[in-house]
C-alpha cells in the first residue's frame, strides 16, 4: 500500500500581544519556548514517535513570528527545512488542503506549521471517523503534533475523511 504522511504542528503559546499591536508579529511566551524545545527533544530522543511516519524533509510554515519560531525551535534540531509560505497566516482547512495536494509527489512526509482554528480544522477533516473523538476530546491545544497516515500515492488525491491518526502529542511530553 502506498502511503503519504502529514505532520501538523500548532505554534506554541505566544504572547497576548506584540509590542506593535500587529497579531503576525506575536512572540513566543517564555512557556511557548520551553514547551517547543522539550517537543524537539522528545522527537530528537525518540520517546514520542508516531508508528511508521517518516520525518518530513521540508515543513510549510506560516510567516508569523510565532509559528516561525516555534519551527525554528523544533525543527532545526532535527535536520528539518522549513519554507515560510505567506498563505498560510490564520489559513483555514480548505486553503490547507489545497496547498497540500499541490506539494510534490517525491516527498513521501510532508509538514505544517500553523494556526488555529484552522489547524484543528484540518486535522479533523483529514483523518475518519474512528479517528475524530480522540481529538474531539483532548482538541488541539498550542504545541500540538498530529501525525497523520494517508493511503495515498500522489498528493493530489488527499481528501477528506481518509486518514489514520498515528500521533496527536501535546505538552507536557
Amino acid at each position: 500500500m502506498d502511503a503519504k504522511y502529514v505532520w501538523i504542528l500548532r505554534h506554541a503559546k505566544a504572547v497576548r500581544e506584540a509590542p506593535n499591536g500587529r497579531d503576525i508579529e506575536r512572540p513566543l511566551a517564555e512557556r511557548g519556548i520551553n514547551d517547543a524545545r522539550r517537543l524537539s527533544s522528545a522527537l530528537t530522543a525518540g520517546t514520542i514517535t508516531p508508528s511508521r511516519a517518516p520525518y518530513p524533509k521540508r515543513v510549510l510554515c506560516s510567516p508569523s513570528t510565532r509559528t516561525t519560531q516555534t519551527a525554528s525551535l523544533v525543527l532545526t534540531p532535527l535536520n528539518i527545512a522549513i519554507a515560510t509560505i505567506a498563505k498560510l497566516y490564520a489559513a483555514d482547512a480548505e486553503t490547507l488542503f489545497s496547498v497540500l495536494a499541490e506539494e510534490t509527489d517525491g516527498d513521501e512526509a510532508v509538514g505544517f506549521v500553523g494556526h488555529n482554528p484552522g489547524l484543528a480544522e484540518f486535522t479533523f477533516d483529514l483523518i475518519s471517523n474512528q479517528d475524530r473523538p480522540l481529538l474531539e476530546t483532548q482538541g488541539f491545544p498550542t504545541a500540538t503534533l498530529a501525525v497523520v497516515e494517508l493511503p495515498i500515492s500522489s498528493w493530489s488525491e488527499v481528501s477528506v475523511g481518509q486518514g489514520k491518526l498515528l500521533g496527536l502529542f501535546h505538552p507536557p511530553y
